[in-house]
């Protein structure tokens, strides 16, 4: 192993490798991915919730998906249900709005998880897309 690797403290934790084993199980039950959501889009237990400001969800967004902006979630929690998986998404994979949320959710008590790669991820496959007219 290089001298230099084991010097970086930022580095060492990556040496002990059950605690990446871990952390990668738990990164996995958290996330899902925009072909696994597709296939759950019309599941009663799965809402959608657009994190990203209120103008680009008014713009475009995930068919069916609620538009709270994660500055607005702690005072709309009353909005969402305890008894759905909340899947929440801001705009691509270095927006941490969706991180955010999902962090308030589950501190909440709401079941949540993240779409990983965010509005992007989505986008890029050309999965269903509404754009608001009464918003």
């Amino acid at each position: 192993m290089n001298n230099t690797l084991l010097k970086n403290e930022r580095f060492e934790k990556t040496l002990k490798i059950e605690n990446a084993v871990k952390y990668f199980q738990e990164k996995l039950a958290y996330e899902i991915s925009a072909y696994e959501l597709v296939k759950l889009l019309n599941e009663e237990y799965i809402q959608v919730i657009d994190v990203r400001a209120r103008e680009d969800y008014t713009e475009f967004h995930i068919q069916g998906a609620l538009s709270i902006p994660v500055i607005d979630l702690k005072h709309n929690l009353a909005r969402l249900s305890k008894d759905k998986i909340n899947v929440v998404y801001c705009y691509d994979q270095n927006c941490r709005a969706s991180s955010f949320a999902a962090l308030i959710l589950a501190e909440n008590g709401y079941p949540v998880m993240e779409l990983h790669g965010g509005f992007a991820a989505w986008n890029q496959k050309s999965f269903p897309i509404d754009k608001c007219k009464s918003c």
